[in-house]
């Protein structure tokens, strides 16, 4: 559970700039429950002068990268290899070792999506997460599959809009 590096805190900083820029001030926020997550979340707030809640998602905290977590991707590849790699990217194709279950991460943001939709109807709701659980945020979309990849960057986003039908992507993968 680190914090936010210095530049990590610079990201946030920029991400808030940018919500701002783009009339998207959240009225409610969620969180993973660790350190940098939370330090994302107030750090981008604090630079579009927000006080909207911050509540705490555990379902929210990234996924278990098992052998590989905290390596260099030059070491997964090596352990893995380019395929493997390039399968979870595109295609969310769980390589071994790794522990994530790509239908509990489905289910679990249809479930959030819903209560989006139920609690927050017209207002604008801030998700800070990792890329390994935001990437499934897209299977909520029917245009999901326009995507080049389902990963966010380093300090990305994506923007998700309820409509009548379901949701739509506004936008994803976009560094501020």
């Amino acid at each position: 559970d680190l914090p936010l590096s210095e530049s990590g805190r610079q990201q946030a900083a920029n991400l808030g700039k940018t919500l701002a820029a783009h009339k998207l001030i959240p009225d409610i926020v969620f969180a993973a429950p660790l350190l940098r997550t939370k330090q994302t979340a107030e750090l981008a707030l604090a630079a579009v002068s927000c006080s909207a809640a911050l509540q705490l998602q555990p379902q929210l905290t990234e996924i278990d990268y098992g052998p590989d977590e905290g390596k260099p991707e030059t070491d997964v590849i090596a352990r893995l290899g380019e395929k493997a790699l390039r399968d979870w990217e595109e295609k969310h194709i769980v390589p071994n070792g790794w522990r994530i279950d790509p239908a509990a991460l489905e289910n679990m943001w249809e479930a959030l999506a819903m209560r989006i939709r139920t609690d927050y109807a017209d207002k604008t709701v801030l998700c800070v997460t990792s890329n390994g659980i935001a990437r499934f945020a897209l299977n909520l979309a029917a245009d999901s599959a326009e995507q080049n990849t389902p990963k966010l960057a380093t300090s990305a986003y994506g923007v998700l809009k309820s409509v009548a039908n379901g949701w739509r992507i506004e936008s994803w993968n976009v560094r501020p």
